[in-house]
């Protein structure tokens, strides 16, 4: 077990830790798919000069046995990239 996985068993429970791998895998697949998108932003500095990816779009928040996906206010992800992402939340925790 890695320790990215320790800390996800430790912050959310070992049930919602697989969950949320699974996501990440399912979200990663997405950032894949829409490479192209990430690779037209140009880089800044508050990214180190990074290209831009989809983790920097998004924020779970736990709560009393609920965890709950978000866009950050300062996302600019299209509509069509941002509903691929909750399809996948969806499909790994349900209705959001």
């Amino acid at each position: 077990m890695s320790k990215t996985d320790v800390v996800t068993s430790i912050l959310f429970g070992d049930n919602h830790a697989t969950k949320i791998n699974l996501l990440n895998q399912d979200l990663l697949s997405i950032e894949n798919k829409h490479l192209a998108y990430f690779q037209s932003i140009p880089p800044n500095q508050e990214r180190n000069g990074q290209l831009d990816c989809l983790d920097n779009h998004y924020t779970i928040f736990t709560s009393e046995n609920e965890i709950t996906f978000r866009f950050n206010d300062d996302s600019i992800l299209p509509v069509e990239m941002k509903n691929e992402c909750l399809a996948a939340f969806r499909h790994r925790f349900g209705s959001q």
